[in-house]
């Protein structure tokens, strides 16, 4: 039984593919993977396991539609550019290209379900300019149970693509322990804000960077890094302890740049600035506040942070400022490059054009 009309499907399948290429630039390689979202929805609205279930499919569509692609640092290219650069030229069939972009969409829903549930914790009102997808009316709690369905989306398209291959049990364990160290910081993360008091105590740079490794890193950077090795053959403990400082280092730097981004475009105040300050979230910023600011500033900082209002992010923006925290953000990026540029003279040249590329996608300008 298919699970709607082959009219309405086909409507539904546009509808997406048109929102999405809207949310995404008009480079060709990002439009490229965008194509192959219509393959992806039809394979899991047309999955077995929802065959009696019609109703369903029309549900797991919306869910897809309104929540894929709409995090503001969407990166598919760290898997793309990853398996390329690594990949034998021979071996870089329309096939194996397409089975890279597959992969690259099973981590997207990774990181989408991961996004709902974390919208969910952190009460967000906003993502990427839409309400959250927790906060619609029909949803609610049921987003807990759509953050699970999207999850097993992507292990249900693992199956499909991979389960003939040797990649297949490496990237399911892989997927597995990602969402596990997700879990592990979103733990972290809740326990420095608890019904809606920030609590400061856990505001050092120690339990920051390692919040930031399980919440961020590991899902955001790392992991699909170590995916893109996998389906390269080269997902080796060897080959692991060659990059390993460089990606922990560069995924730390991607946390750091979004906290920043939150904040600041170009130096300048964001227009309509983040969630960071009224959710009272551990930041590399709030951090820094703490750690070195005076005790004036300090104070300013424990009345004002997390509370919502936009005299409190004035507040809050203006210690920010007054520390000159954006050209500290530069002074580190500028370090972080050269400690990457260091390490990568040590690498084999496949890996090293790998790590650049790395770089170039967390440190776009």
């Amino acid at each position: 039984m298919l699970c709607f009309p082959n009219a309405k499907r086909k409507l539904a399948l546009s509808k997406c593919f048109t929102t999405l290429q809207r949310r995404v630039n008009g480079d060709e390689k990002k439009e490229n993977f965008v194509s192959v979202f219509p393959e992806v929805l039809d394979t899991l609205t047309n999955s077995a396991l929802y065959s009696n279930v019609p109703k369903f499919s029309n549900h797991f569509a919306e869910v897809m539609e309104f929540n894929v692609l709409k995090e503001k640092r969407f990166r598919p290219s760290i898997i793309l550019d990853t398996y390329t650069t690594l990949e034998a030229s021979e071996n870089l069939t329309e096939e194996n290209l397409h089975l890279a972009k597959i992969l690259a969409w099973c981590v997207e829903l990774l990181h989408t379900s991961i996004i709902i549930n974390d919208d969910l914790m952190d009460s967000s009102q906003t993502r990427a300019n839409e309400i959250t997808w927790y906060r619609k009316k029909e949803v609610g709690l049921n987003a807990v149970n759509d953050a699970t369905l999207v999850l097993e989306g992507a292990f249900i398209l693992l199956k499909k693509y991979f389960s003939n291959r040797k990649a297949y049990l490496p990237l399911s364990d892989l997927f597995r322990y990602i969402n596990m160290m997700a879990a592990v910081g979103q733990s972290l993360d809740w326990k420095s804000n608890i019904n809606g008091d920030a609590i400061f105590a856990p505001f050092t740079m120690d339990k920051y960077k390692t919040t930031i490794r399980y919440k961020g890193s590991i899902p955001f950077v790392e992991g699909p890094f170590r995916a893109a090795l996998i389906l390269s053959g080269n997902g080796s403990e060897s080959t692991l302890r060659e990059v390993r400082d460089v990606v922990m280092k560069l995924g730390e730097a991607f946390q750091i740049d979004n906290d920043v981004l939150d904040i600041f475009e170009n130096g300048n105040v964001r227009k309509q600035i983040g969630n960071d300050i009224s959710e009272g979230k551990c930041t590399w910023l709030a951090v820094q506040v703490l750690q070195n600011g005076n005790e004036e500033q300090r104070r300013i900082f424990k009345n004002n942070y997390g509370r919502i209002g936009d005299e409190f992010e004035e507040k809050i923006v203006a210690v920010y400022r007054q520390m000159h925290l954006f050209e500290r953000y530069l002074a580190y990026r500028d370090e972080t490059l050269a400690y990457i540029n260091e390490r990568t003279r040590k690498m084999t040249p496949s890996l090293r054009n790998a790590s650049i590329s790395l770089v170039e996608n967390i440190f776009p300008l």
